[in-house]
């Protein structure tokens, strides 16, 4: 497999704008797979247990760890199988991925007006 290179802040910001395009956007299956495919596997193995991750990273990780595990994230492909399973379990992280949108949305209003 052929994993594409890109920055880490990239990365994170790949990863949340699929997760939200999943859940909120016009994105459509074969997108969704072929970017599942480009960003899974350079995503996980930059990941810090350390750090802590936004409700849509952590969406992300969740959802492909079950998919997957958490072990060896080298070599997979995302067939259609995994992406339905995907696409259907990130829809369970929605209501809490909203929820954070509009507070940040808030909060970037009242520091715009102050």
């Amino acid at each position: 497999m052929i994993y594409s290179t890109v920055n880490h802040s990239q990365l994170i910001s790949n990863v949340d704008r699929l997760v939200r395009d999943v859940l909120f956007g016009t994105i459509n299956f074969q997108q969704v797979k072929s970017q599942l495919n480009e960003f899974y596997y350079s995503f996980m193995i930059s990941l810090n247990p350390e750090d802590r991750y936004s409700k849509p990273l952590q969406a992300f990780i969740e959802s492909t760890n079950i998919i997957i595990g958490n072990d060896y994230p080298y070599n997979v492909f995302w067939d259609d199988e995994k992406t339905v399973q995907f696409i259907n379990l990130l829809s369970g992280y929605e209501k809490a991925i909203k929820k954070t949108t509009v507070r940040g949305v808030i909060k970037v209003i009242k520091t715009a007006k102050a």
